[in-house]
């Protein structure tokens, strides 16, 4: 049988030029690696131990932590529910070692990350993507529209619709499709850890969408109906859209689909739109001001844009349109797929 060969030896020089090299030259990962002759990951496992303080052998293994050192106490649990309420962003690596700084009496040295994950978990925090609350959100409005959804209406008759900027181009998609775990334009942290049961939300100022349009038209039933364009979304051709895919779908009140809930786009307010509803003896309802958590259709629209990236080495090869895309991803949607997002918005 062949020897299993031994782990590589590394100098504490060694490991010491690889902190200098990034604190004092400005070194990144990969010139660190063609600098030092490292591997990719003996870098960055380096650096983030010498980050968080956790001490390394000269043979590049971890040194043994004792394990009674990693226990949290109380006021160490409490320190960490009390952080993770006003930073839920902060890693592991980071909780122990900002733990390690306030309480250094009870401590050898910095917690273990798996005893603060075990700690956070106990305390019912679970990490999961941030959904974003705009900071224009008016909380009155968007009281008063719940308080008309629990009281008068049912989620069988309303039916959701808005529009979607999805895609640039195919390049586009492609460059995209690998999971980041940060915004690549902002380099905000994407996920953060919040309560079970609760969402992590961060608040944002808003943005305005790219080309290709696609307006979907949604209910408790699953997508009804949809139009794609590659032009700008004005009152006329929003118009249009409305009475090609929405108007033959609404019913009387009390029914299924009775009420057509819009958000307060200008494009969305004209009055011609709510008489045509009015006249087929439906309703109209509008959603709080920069309030999209509380439209279905946003997480229909976060599954179509998924689908695309997903797919679009695939519409590449087989010389798709951007438009026709749009129309598979559409025709690919998981029929009971709407009921969970109506659950997951909070109807």
């Amino acid at each position: 049988m062949a020897k299993r060969a031994s782990a590589p030896r590394f100098s504490d020089d060694l490991l010491q030029r690889v902190v200098r090299g990034r604190d004092r030259q400005g070194w990144s990962v990969r010139e660190t690696v063609e600098q030092l002759g490292l591997t990719d990951w003996r870098v960055r496992d380096v650096l983030r131990r010498h980050d968080t303080g956790r001490p390394l052998c000269a043979d590049g293994k971890h040194a043994k932590v004792d394990r009674a050192t990693t226990k949290l106490t109380a006021d160490a649990k409490a320190w960490v529910r009390l952080t993770l309420e006003n930073a839920p962003r902060m890693h592991s690596d980071e909780l122990a070692l900002r733990l390690y700084e306030t309480l250094p009496s009870v401590f050898d040295g910095p917690p273990s990350e798996d005893a603060i994950n075990r700690a956070v978990r106990a305390m019912g925090f679970t990490c999961k993507k941030a959904t974003r609350v705009s900071v224009s959100m008016r909380a009155v409005e968007r009281e008063a529209y719940w308080r008309a959804i629990t009281l008068i209406f049912q989620p069988s008759q309303l039916i959701f619709t808005d529009e979607t900027y999805v895609v640039r181009h195919l390049e586009s998609l492609c460059q995209l499709s690998s999971r980041l775990p940060q915004n690549a334009s902002t380099g905000e942290r994407l996920k953060g850890r919040a309560p079970e049961g609760q969402r992590f939300t961060v608040r944002y100022l808003d943005a305005r969408g790219q080309k290709v349009a696609a307006i979907p038209v949604m209910s408790l039933a699953g997508v009804l109906d949809w139009y794609i364009t590659t032009e700008s979304v004005t009152s006329e051709l929003y118009e249009e859209f409305f009475h090609q895919c929405v108007l033959p779908h609404v019913q009387p009140f009390p029914g299924p689909h009775s009420v057509v809930v819009l958000d307060q786009a200008s494009t969305h307010m004209r009055q011609r739109l709510r008489r045509a509803v009015e006249r087929l003896g439906g309703h109209v309802l509008f959603l709080a001001p920069h309030c999209p958590m509380d439209n279905p259709e946003e997480y229909l629209n976060g599954w179509l844009k998924g689908w695309l990236k997903r797919h679009s080495k695939e519409a590449e090869y087989a010389h798709l349109s951007n438009p026709e895309l749009v129309h598979e991803a559409l025709q690919q949607v998981p029929p009971n797929a709407a009921r969970g997002w109506f659950i997951d918005a909070g109807y």
